[in-house]
């Protein structure tokens, strides 16, 4: 790696009891995060991300960042709070699976033991660092926990394709998928643009919009046909997507599409 200046400044080792979350906050510098045992989820503005042991991530200053759930049991993960000039991301990946972790959670303790000294050197802590981030210039980008993510969205989305039928939302999914209801929907917002509830709710209002053009099914029989439970919400969702009544809409489709001579 080039000689870049790194400048040092806090850093730790978190070891989870199974309670409690990651902050949502910004903060004025960047933050390492390796972890070692468990799986730690996250997000950084847009991108949701999930490390593995091995797994490394860089959390840039000024973004916002936090928990995308509860700290699991068993949890454990180096932090690292530093400064640095932007050229060295041109050099280092923001994530990836580190090739000796063990060498580099060596360094990682060395540098956060050499911080608990009466007179810690900046100069030492510097140069393990830049230790740091050699082993990270040598890791295999990570696009596993973005693939996984986008898996995960991908299956919510068949789960809604298949189900919009049927008294579902959102915790049904996540249980399914055995995942926290809130992450599933955090990744349901970003990849597809739009919450895992209005997916749903278009789903089921095309349904009725080809029910009511196609069927002799009561407006009622449709709104039960289609997964909703209550007449009143129907409408609304209805008139949302067609700009019209469900019964305005097959009034004006029959007389649309009526022969005559």
């Amino acid at each position: 790696m080039k000689d870049f200046d790194i400048i040092p400044y806090q850093g730790g080792r978190f070891i989870s009891r199974g309670k409690g979350s990651h902050m949502i906050r910004a903060i004025r510098s960047n933050e390492l995060l390796f972890c070692v045992k468990g799986v730690l989820r996250m997000f950084e503005e847009n991108n949701i991300f999930e490390l593995h042991p091995g797994d490394y991530y860089i959390l840039r200053k000024g973004r916002m960042h936090g928990g995308t759930q509860k700290y699991p049991g068993g949890l454990s993960f180096f932090w690292l709070h530093f400064d640095c000039d932007d050229e060295i991301f041109n050099h280092v990946a923001q994530t990836g699976h580190v090739a000796r972790h063990e060498q580099l959670s060596m360094y990682i303790q060395s540098y956060l033991a050499e911080q608990q000294l009466p007179n810690p050197s900046i100069e030492i802590q510097k140069l393990l660092l830049k230790l740091i981030f050699n082993e990270l210039e040598r890791a295999i980008v990570n696009e596993n926990s973005v693939n996984k993510v986008s898996e995960l969205a991908l299956k919510a989305e068949a789960f809604v394709k298949l189900h919009f039928c049927e008294p579902v939302n959102i915790n049904t999914a996540a249980r399914l998928l055995h995942c926290n209801s809130e992450y599933l929907g955090r990744i349901f917002h970003i990849h597809f643009k739009e919450t895992f509830s209005s997916m749903l709710n278009r789903l089921r209002a095309e349904y009725a919009a080809k029910l009511l053009m196609n069927s002799n099914l009561s407006v009622k029989e449709i709104l039960n046909e289609c997964g909703f439970n209550d007449p009143a919400y129907f409408r609304r969702i209805f008139f949302k997507h067609y700009a019209s009544t469900p019964t305005e809409f097959r009034k004006f489709y029959n007389r649309g599409h009526s022969n005559t001579e």
